[in-house]
């Protein structure tokens, strides 16, 4: 694929499509009708720039998808919806390790995570650990592309996914629940479980918002060694309570907290090279457990004019997990008829993140309009991995063959500020930068049953950045807008244990950063049914953080090794050509490469990035009807595909295109829903993990219902 060539046509397409599809679109707007606004395209309010906006007025690219589409797809985890946006990359190491990528920018297994993810106030720092946040009763998704290190800070390093919840009402009593059942080719059913309370305690006042899902998995994996089927089944039970108080109109608070408790009884892992993605030969069951319970509270207080925000956040969770490594390669143990060797890998990670914001916001009215703040993280995560003796050798080795516990602790302090100011009223400039400073002390113990107890080793690292943003946008009448940006974001550096400085092992290593060059068109035509965004970017990728390890094969460490780049095209086009037929199509383009060689990760210069498909797409279309009986009735069809691309480590993945069909009734208070996810059950590994001899298969077909009832 000539990647450049295909950007510059993408975005001759994109920019030219209002006029090529409405001639003259732009000066329709001034003739708008009753009738043309009952046809308009709804538009989605962000708050991308820490206040209310339309992504029209946002000077980056952002997608967001709204409550209806939320509930109309029942998108459910991460998986759900990023298809959905052009530019976007998922990885998945097994249940509860998922990891999000934005514009190829991804180094899977190191480092922090390159992608910022949030929910409300909370940020949630967990690298590449991130959990199946449940997002029923959900407000909207923000997909911020690009560095978003000025407002967002360490780890928005491609940018940041912003999931916003529906607040407590405080007016009305409302309730909602939903039950889904489904059935995966080749498995067993599965079942969800979804609801919603709304209560007013205090009219005006106060009130409660409980929302509450179990979700499980049936399987479809079987393991035709230890004879079980099924073994992927898992349980997830997720809780969320809010509470509003608004003492006075001036004065709003909202106490959060989020609960997550999951069983899985063996990974969705297929044996790795094999062409049956639904079958497994592991020694025994691998299970995984998980829980997570995070608290926020939250206060807004209108002041001069502008809105003072403080947001304290305790976010805990731990990650059990148990896999198997054969010591024997399987030429060995077949030459001699030996048996493999098999070892039991028990790890458990525990994460305790604390943070606390301060930040003013000035009004939106204002020709001068900014944002300033202050921000504070605490991060503890002690790790402990744990190899006990296999039964073939038990009475000869200890109990323990390996023993590592590890504590990894960080602190960050930052300042930040960004002002947009009107130079004419069309034309709007933005500047802003983030002070951040942070110490990270690690310390490890280990036990390895052939060197015996090794010393405890430690680090202590300290680091300094500072993350810029500056853009001009231009309102091209009041439908169309210009912008030009650049941005940086990085990624906290941090210190190395079980090292031997004598032999030239890093004892730290520093942040890495990204710098983001992007121009783009964002419009809407024909009085608002129809709307394009088309970005064009250039990112700049540098002391990119890779895990090596020593010439003697004897330890590893993460150092910064070298340079990247990103350059890309995103076009996304929605439409509403009729009363009843909306649709709407995205796209990205990508060219993702390291431009310098890394001999110790054996990446020389040219080497594609993992999970950066150079092309990757979406189209959806969605016809609303009548029926006799004052029975409304939907039909949704939608087509994604994800290009070729690089697993974590660098080894090509298929390209794959899924289907998915939904049939939804609704009259009154009650609606049925009959969905088909993958009909031609198209079947594609989406990670290969080489250290445990697996592959991750997406899901197979699988036909559902879904019954909702709201109130």
């Amino acid at each position: 694929m000539n990647t450049r060539r295909t950007i510059s046509i993408l975005a001759a397409v994109a920019t030219g499509a209002g006029a090529i599809l409405v001639p003259g679109a732009a000066a329709q707007g001034a003739a708008t009708t009753s009738d043309d606004q009952a046809f308009a395209l709804e538009e989605v309010v962000v708050t991308a720039n820490r206040r209310l906006s339309t992504t029209r007025e946002i000077p980056f690219s952002i997608q967001a998808i709204d409550a209806a589409e939320i509930q109309q797809k029942n998108l459910q985890q991460f998986q759900d919806y990023l298809g959905e946006i052009p530019g976007v990359g998922f990885g998945n190491r097994g249940e509860g390790r998922n990891d999000v990528f934005l514009r190829g920018i991804s180094s899977p297994g190191v480092g922090r995570s390159a992608v910022g993810i949030y929910i409300d106030e909370i940020p949630l720092a967990f690298s590449g650990f991130q959990p199946d946040s449940n997002l029923y009763d959900m407000e909207r998704i923000e997909v911020l592309k690009g560095p978003q290190g000025t407002l967002y800070g360490e780890g928005a390093l491609g940018g940041a996914i912003k999931l916003i919840t529906q607040k407590p009402r405080l007016d009305g009593f409302a309730a909602n629940g939903q039950v889904t059942v489904s059935d995966p080719k080749g498995g067993r059913i599965g079942s969800s479980f979804n609801a919603m309370l709304n209560i007013p305690l205090i009219s005006d006042k106060l009130a409660v918002r409980l929302v509450g899902s179990r979700n499980s998995e049936g399987g479809w994996i079987d393991n035709l060694r230890t004879g079980r089927e099924d073994v992927n089944r898992s349980r997830t039970t997720s809780t969320r309570a809010q509470i509003a108080f608004s003492p006075t109109d001036d004065v709003n608070l909202l106490f959060t907290y989020l609960g997550l408790r999951g069983d899985v009884d063996g990974q969705t892992f297929a044996d790795l090279g094999a062409t049956e993605l639904e079958i497994q030969h592991r020694p025994f069951a691998e299970p995984t457990r998980q829980t997570s319970d995070t608290y926020n509270l939250t206060a807004q207080i209108a002041l001069g004019g502008g809105t003072l925000t403080l947001s304290a956040s305790q976010a805990k969770r731990s990650l059990d997990e148990m896999t198997w490594e054969a010591m024997n390669s399987a030429q060995i143990g077949a030459g001699f008829g030996i048996p493999d060797y098999v070892l039991q890998l028990y790890t458990w990670s525990d994460f305790d993140i604390s943070s606390q914001e301060i930040r003013y916001v000035s009004s939106s009215e204002s020709r001068l309009r900014y944002v300033v703040g202050a921000f504070h993280k605490k991060r503890k995560q002690p790790f402990l991995a744990i190899v006990p003796n296999s039964p073939l050798t038990a009475g000869f080795l200890p109990d323990q063959l390996y023993n590592n516990v590890v504590k990894d602790q960080d602190d960050e302090t930052a300042a930040f500020s960004e002002l947009t100011y009107d130079i004419t009223p069309a034309l709007h400039a933005t500047a802003g930068a983030r002070f951040s400073r942070e110490k990270n002390d690690v310390q490890s113990d280990l036990f390895i049953f052939y060197a015996g107890q090794i010393p405890r080793q430690s680090g202590k690292a300290t680091h300094e950045s500072v993350s810029p943003r500056l853009a001009l946008s231009y309102d091209l009448g009041a439908t169309q807008t210009l912008y030009a940006t650049v941005g940086k974001g990085y990624r906290a550096g941090g210190a190395n244990y079980q090292i031997d400085p004598t032999q030239g092992d890093p004892l730290s290593y520093d942040p890495d950063t990204a710098i983001n060059y992007e121009v783009g068109h964002k419009a809407t035509w024909l009085a608002g049914r129809l709307s394009s965004e088309i970005a064009l970017y250039h990112m700049d990728w540098r002391d990119i953080q890779v895990f090596g390890n020593s010439p003697d094969g004897a330890r590893s460490f993460t150092l910064n090794g070298g340079r990247a780049s990103s350059t890309g095209a995103e076009l996304e086009l929605r439409a509403r050509p009729t009363r009843n037929l909306t649709f709407a199509v995205g796209a990205s383009v990508l060219e993702a490469k390291y431009r310098s060689d890394i001999p110790i990760v054996g990446v020389t210069d040219g080497t594609k990035l993992p999970f950066a498909p150079e092309f990757s797409g979406f189209a959806s279309a969605n016809y609303s009807f009548a029926l006799p009986g004052d029975i409304q009735g939907s039909l949704l069809g939608e087509v994604q595909h994800i290009g070729k691309r690089l697993d974590s480590v660098r080894q090509p993945l298929d390209a794959y295109t899924t289907f998915d069909l939904r049939l939804g009734l609704r009259r009154g208070n009650y609606e049925i829903t009959l969905f088909g996810r993958n009909l031609f059950d198209e079947v594609a590994p989406l990670d290969n993990v080489r250290g445990l001899a697996a592959q991750i298969p997406n899901k197979p077909r699988t036909y559902g219902i879904t019954l909702t009832a709201s109130y």
